[in-house]
């Protein structure tokens, strides 16, 4: 109604199944849509370009085209770098399960990473506590 903020501009940000659209009645809804395909492969090979291992680039993209991941995450950027951080350590990590999974998966692996450098020894299956 606009009396606790006249003259104000209010802008709404979400994930597109956060439900924003159920509790709001915006004058104005502006979806972006993500990345193109070309700026999925671009931002990849960009990636292991710098990462110095080209190779997996071409195993990602090709894993892509075959539909063997969650291509409807790869289109967010942080959701992409997700994926390719969980693909240069073990590929078997990406998998066509859920974000959570993912997320779980990339908590497991960056634990690892961790303990590793601070040379930490931790069973394959069990994760230390207090990480």
């Amino acid at each position: 109604s606009g009396k606790m903020y006249p003259k104000s501009t209010i802008i709404i940000t979400s994930r597109p199944s956060a439900g924003v659209q159920e509790h709001t009645q915006p004058d104005c809804h502006v979806r972006i849509k993500g990345f193109s395909p070309e700026h999925v492969e671009k931002y990849v090979r960009q990636y292991f370009k710098i990462m110095k291992k080209p190779d997996q680039a071409e195993e990602l993209m090709t894993a892509l085209s075959k539909g063997q991941l969650v291509t409807n995450l790869i289109h967010t950027p942080i959701f992409l770098l997700l994926v390719c951080i969980l693909w240069e350590d073990d590929k078997n990590l990406v998998t066509s399960g859920t974000t959570t999974g993912m997320y779980n998966d990339l908590q497991t692996d960056l634990v690892r990473k961790y303990c590793k450098r601070v040379v930490v020894d931790i069973p394959a299956d069990v994760l230390p506590g207090g990480v």
